[in-house]
């Protein structure tokens, strides 16, 4: 007989009774029309407030509508991305403002006696508080939306678990599956005997069909992969997923498989992936270079003015040049205003600490001001650095740090920034302990796992505002 069983915690009850949504597609078109309906109502508000006559009719209502209908068929892309991944939240911001652009350039071909009234600067204020408004909005239900999933609120798949039975109780036990909104409906455990376990296997293919599964995950060590092949044979004449899920009986798999590539002659796992895809790179790249020089131009007196302080007030040059780790590992020179008596290559030096003698009295300042950071900025022109990202140590100091703490390499795996999420999260110069090493290890991890444009701009906001970010300075 087979040892499926139907098992149900009082939790499972519990998340059984929250919200149950048919499917993410559902839900993310749901989410994108209620973003069309934003963007309807703040059409209405612009035509009724900028309407020369007696406020808006009906074909301003008609136009508000389809246009909305245009700004939720864009949104509902992204929506789609984020149900996939509610992990992460990314808002993609550049997708707001192309269609609130788009739709409200729509908008004023359309409607031209609307606008007559209206000057450019009243047509860039309505456009400005638009596209905050709508990325307030996304942010604020992605963000709902995200911790109804972490906390087990939404009900979308039911799931059948296959595999051995210690493997099966440690993967209920600790994949929290439910924070994806997933529910397990129904368990079988592999026999041993394949005549056996065929018959066993298609009554439980039936059993997840009444359940209304809708997928079959198999569990087990990634070298036991072909064991999912006779639960594909018993699965293939229902509309069921079949996926697999590396998981060992310790319950600690190496193993995380991304997606599959059509590379060699069948398809790829891909077990590691790119922090960033080709997208992101562009996107974080050209962010990079528009803020640095418009922050080169906008700082160009206040450079001047350091430089010469330096060249006045302790011999030596105004610049100078450390060799350090950076993108995959690579050196290359980092440029910094000098701000001790000392200019080290970064092959053999001694790294600074709290109150260090051999920084100058101006350097202090730099230092806890971070000014001596800025000609950085011209790393970041010529593609070394990135505004955001971990911060890159001398080739002595990451050559040390890399034996005293394992994941330290990782940090690598992205380009280094002039600041970063450990830096504005009080981990900043000192690393002399362990606990400071790990620490700042695993925010910039967190960074690289979590990137997305509006983390950078919250980075740099916080290093312009936050005390964390300048603790242990100077």
């Amino acid at each position: 007989m087979s040892q499926e069983s139907f098992i149900y915690s009082r939790r499972d009850q519990r998340r059984r009774r929250r919200f149950t949504v048919a499917s993410r597609t559902y839900l993310g078109f749901a989410v994108a029309a209620q973003e069309g309906a934003f963007a309807t109502f703040l059409l209405l508000t612009i035509s009724w407030t900028t309407s020369t006559g007696s406020g808006w009719h009906a074909q301003d209502l008609i136009a508000a509508t389809i246009l909305g209908a245009i700004y939720a068929w864009f949104a509902a892309g992204p929506a789609q991305r984020f149900l996939a991944f509610p992990g992460q939240r990314r808002v993609q911001a550049g997708q707001i403002l192309f269609s609130w652009t788009l739709i409200g350039i729509t908008d004023h071909l359309a409607s031209p006696l609307m606008w007559q009234s209206s000057s450019m600067s009243q047509i860039w204020l309505w456009w400005g508080l638009g596209a905050a408004v709508l990325l307030s909005a996304r942010l604020l239900v992605y963000c709902g939306i995200g911790m109804m999933f972490a906390a087990g609120r939404f009900q979308i798949e039911r799931v059948g678990l296959v595999g051995d039975a210690d493997v099966i109780s440690r993967f209920q036990d600790q994949a929290n599956i439910w924070r994806q909104g997933c529910q397990v409906v129904a368990t079988h455990t592999l026999s041993a005997k394949a005549a056996a376990g065929a018959q066993e296997l298609s009554e439980f293919a039936k059993l997840c069909i009444a359940r209304h599964c809708d997928h079959v995950l198999v569990v087990g060590e990634l070298g036991e992969v072909e064991r999912a092949n006779s639960v594909v044979d018993a699965c293939q004449q229902y509309a069921l997923n079949v996926v697999y899920a590396p998981f060992s009986t310790s319950g600690n798999s190496p193993y995380k498989l991304l997606d599959v590539l059509p590379l060699g002659p069948a398809n790829s796992i891909r077990m590691l992936g790119r922090p960033l895809d080709d997208r992101d790179q562009v996107v974080k790249r050209a962010f990079d270079i528009i803020v640095s020089c418009v922050a080169l131009v906008v700082l160009l007196p206040v450079l001047a003015v350091v430089a010469l302080l330096i060249w006045a007030t302790s011999p030596g040059p105004v610049l100078y040049r450390q060799e350090r780790r950076g993108f995959n590992g690579q050196p290359f020179y980092i440029y910094k205003f000098r701000s001790m008596t000392v200019t080290e290559d970064g092959r053999a030096m001694l790294p600074a600490v709290h109150r260090d003698p051999r920084i100058t009295p101006l350097g202090h300042f730099l230092r806890r001001t971070s000014i001596d950071e800025l000609p950085q900025l011209l790393n970041v022109l010529v593609g070394d650095m990135s505004l955001v990202g971990p911060r890159p140590h001398a080739l002595s100091h990451d050559d040390e740090l890399s034996l005293r703490y394992a994941t330290y390499a990782r940090r690598r795996r992205i380009k280094p920034g002039i600041t970063g999420w450990a830096q504005v999260n009080g981990f900043r110069g000192d690393v002399s302990t362990q606990e400071k090493i790990e620490g700042r290890t695993q925010y910039d991890l967190h960074y690289i796992e979590h990137w997305s444009v509006e983390l950078d701009i919250w980075i740099l906001v916080l290093t312009l505002l936050s005390r964390q970010a300048h603790k242990d300075a100077g």
